[in-house]
Parts: C-alpha cells; sequence; structure tokens
C-alpha cells in the first residue's frame, strides 16, 4: 500500500478560474516543487520550491505538495486536512471541520463546492462551511479527483493493480472504468484544447492524454518535470503574484537540415546553465553556462525527440525539440 504525504497551497488570482482563457497546468512534485506546464509545447517551469515554506511553523508536515484545485479565484490543496496557503507571504491556514482528514483526492466544480476523496467521497460548500460524507469508496483513492460534465472521476488502487472509477452521488455509485497501465500514477486534471471524454493524466513524471470511455493512455509529454507529480490541475496562464505566468525565458532555432540547434535567450542578462536530455529525461549533453546565445551540433544525435533544459538559481525550463 501507498502512504502518500499531502499538502495544500493557495494562490490569489483575479476573479475565478475560466478554462476557456488561456490556461495553464500546474502540478505539485514529489520533492515539493509547484510547476507550471504548457501541454501544447510539453515546456515547463518551476515556480516555487518547498524550501521557500520552511519559515513557517510545523512546516517539516509539508515536503509534499500533492492535489490542488482551483474555486472561485482560490487554489486549495490538501495535506490529510483541507489547507490554503498564500506563497507571497508564506502564511498558511487550515480550513478547520471538513471532514476531508484523510483524503488523499481534491477538486473543485467552480461551483463553491471542494470534493476530498480516501476511504470516502466527501463534499465541503466554501460558503456555507457544510460538510458531508457522500459515500464509501470500493477503493482508497490514489492520487487525484477531477470533475469534468458534471461527473467525478478519480484513480483508486487496491492489492491488485491500479484503476480509474467513475463517481456519481445522487444516487451515490462507484464504477471502476478500467484498470490503469501504472505503477504510480496521481494527476488528472481538465484542460480546454481536449475532447469531453479526456483528462490530462500524470504517471511518474509523464503527461498522457487519457480517454476515460476505455482508459486508453496516450503519452503527450515525457519527462516533462524532473520529478513524480503528484497532483494536476488547470489554471490560468498568468496570475496576479509571483510571476507566475510561464514565460520560457529562451527561443529554439533549428537549421533546415536540423543538424544544428541554435539557444537565445530572451534577456541575455541572466545567466544559466543548459543541457540536452532524451525522450526518458536523462541528460546527455552538457551546455555549460549560457549567457546569450549557444548553438549546438546535433550531428552525433539520433533521429528523435529531444529537450533543451536551462536553469536559473531558482527555476528550471524545458522546451522539446526533434532531430
Amino acid at each position: 500500500m501507498k502512504i502518500v504525504q499531502r499538502f495544500i497551497l493557495f494562490f490569489f488570482v483575479c476573479g475565478a478560474l475560466n478554462l476557456n482563457a488561456q490556461a495553464s497546468i500546474f502540478a505539485c512534485l514529489e520533492n515539493g516543487d509547484i510547476a507550471l506546464i504548457d501541454p501544447n509545447d510539453c515546456s515547463s517551469k518551476i515556480l516555487s520550491n518547498n524550501k521557500n515554506l520552511k519559515q513557517i511553523n510545523f512546516s517539516y508536515y509539508f515536503d509534499y505538495f500533492t492535489d490542488i484545485t482551483y474555486s472561485n479565484g482560490y487554489l486549495y490543496g490538501i495535506y490529510d486536512d483541507l489547507y490554503v496557503i498564500d506563497l507571497s507571504n508564506n502564511e498558511i491556514k487550515q480550513i478547520q471541520d471538513t471532514n476531508f482528514h484523510g483524503c488523499m483526492g481534491l477538486a473543485s466544480d467552480n461551483r463553491g463546492n471542494l470534493y476530498g476523496s480516501g476511504d470516502n467521497l466527501n463534499k465541503y460548500n466554501l460558503e456555507s462551511k457544510q460538510s458531508k460524507i457522500l459515500g464509501k469508496l470500493t477503493n482508497l483513492t490514489d492520487g487525484d479527483i477531477e470533475l469534468k460534465n458534471d461527473v467525478i472521476y478519480v484513480t483508486t488502487f487496491d492489492s491488485v493493480g491500479n484503476y480509474l472509477s467513475k463517481i456519481k452521488t445522487n444516487p451515490f455509485s462507484d464504477t471502476v472504468i478500467s484498470i490503469l497501465n501504472a505503477d504510480m500514477n496521481f494527476g488528472l486534471t481538465n484542460f480546454p484544447d481536449l475532447a469531453k471524454n479526456e483528462l490530462y493524466f500524470s504517471k511518474v513524471n509523464d503527461l498522457f492524454v487519457l480517454n476515460l470511455n476505455t482508459g486508453e493512455e496516450k503519452l503527450k509529454c515525457p519527462n516533462i518535470v524532473e520529478h513524480v507529480i503528484f497532483g494536476l490541475t488547470s489554471g490560468p496562464s498568468t496570475l496576479s503574484i509571483n510571476n507566475l505566468s510561464l514565460e520560457i525565458p529562451f527561443n529554439l532555432i533549428q537549421n533546415s537540415d536540423a543538424q544544428q540547434l541554435t539557444i537565445t535567450l530572451n534577456e541575455p542578462k541572466y545567466t544559466y546553465s543548459g543541457y540536452v536530455l532524451n525522450s526518458l529525461g536523462e541528460e546527455i549533453l552538457d551546455l555549460g553556462v549560457i549567457t546569450d546565445t549557444k548553438t549546438i551540433n546535433l550531428s552525433d544525435l539520433s533521429n528523435g525527440l529531444y529537450f533543451v533544459k536551462i536553469v536559473s538559481s531558482e527555476n528550471s525550463y524545458f522546451k522539446k525539440f526533434y532531430k
């Protein structure tokens, strides 16, 4: 049985979440970092490191950010109980009397209701502060929970394997849709570019498109981040605090025969270290320090998918390219 530490995160944003607007994916990582992901070009940016939270009392509990969700302009999250945290000032607040103790998954219907899943499915209304248990789940939640088209989807597990389940609340029913081909599956999130029967799904540090009718998993972005993804949620690509826009600070230009790749920094006043990663996320080229532009000879690389990773003192950024 997997033991997963849970935590939560809060951001203040201008207005409620609108997934019809330009959006990005937020990911809580195993090492405590928070990443912003653009699934359209498989780029990512580390927004916050868990070291920023060390000044918080009892922060030793919060080694892992897992499972976050938006509701009414706020980002909530779970670590056994329901919390909010403002990274602009490192203030953290536990929401009392939610019946979310022991929950591992968290989702919002964007109508002021939060859903927590563990042994049971729980519902909490943020306005009335009323909480209720909706029903007992067949299997224990192992990862994430997400609402789409007013249906709740959850990843669960037992001694046999990992499952994708569909939950209806009135009357309560819990139906396994498929067995997931994964030893570790955590994140589920909706996104504007997905079909009505699809969700994004994370497995270790890869991002997949998951078909909700068949359970088929199609790889979208391999090794999109460096650490295991514990939770996913979607939100506006530009937020109002902490410069949380997914602005990748470099561009890639390939010559016509794909034998050379030039990295150009958008702001040469900053210094970065650069690397080339293969499709497995392994560093195969150390590019050294990049201060303006750097041209790479690709002639020794086999054809396939690769990533350029550049690292500053605070963030890591990724962009993919093909040889």
